[in-house]
């Protein structure tokens, strides 16, 4: 800063806060902390995150400014690198011409993405029925047939006699075992 030089104000808020170093050094943003935490264009994503939300391929990710942390997974893996929303965003805009592009793209990509697998599930259903065709014929056994159970013709009840149990009730009973407990009006 040159002497007696009044420190930038915040881009977001306007007040005259104290900018945040680590974006103003990185991304060269004034932005004070509590713009930096409150809002999501300043939020910070992963590559991964990056890739999947924007659709941004990896050459991208050389040219933008990043923001390095220690893997929170282990420490000797390679530092985690961090990137603002705002300029993936741009990049979209740069590759795709609008977001709404992007969300058609991406909607495009899920629908091969589901009619590869099916297709890919077809095949080894498919795959399936010719291995088990080839393993009979090897084996020489023949193919399981199905059997079909022969429906049992319903059976009517024909009740013999009656006989009186006492108090009232009275009992039939059919050739099949079955009997019937019942009153005589």
């Amino acid at each position: 800063m040159a002497d007696g030089a009044a420190p930038p104000s915040c881009e977001s808020c306007l007040l005259d806060l104290p900018c945040d170093e680590t974006f103003l050094s990185t991304f060269g943003l004034h932005v004070c902390r509590s713009c930096r935490f409150e809002g999501s264009a300043y939020a910070l994503l992963t590559k991964d995150a990056a890739k999947k939300r924007f659709l941004l391929p990896d050459s991208i990710f050389e040219d933008l400014p990043c923001l390095r942390r220690p893997n929170p997974k282990n420490e000797r893996f390679a530092p985690l690198k961090l990137y603002l929303t705002q300029t993936c965003e741009a990049k979209c805009i740069d590759i795709f011409g609008s977001l709404e592009k992007m969300l058609l793209e991406k909607e495009e990509r899920e629908k091969k993405r589901f009619e590869k697998a099916v297709s890919r599930t077809k095949s080894v259903v498919a795959g399936y029925g010719k291995r088990k065709a080839n393993m009979s014929s090897l084996t020489g056994a023949e193919p399981a047939k199905k059997v079909v159970k022969e429906a049992e013709p319903e059976h009517e009840h024909v009740y013999d006699k009656q006989v009186e149990k006492g108090d009232g009730l009275w009992v039939k009973s059919c050739s099949c075992g079955l009997s019937v407990t019942f009153h005589k009006l």
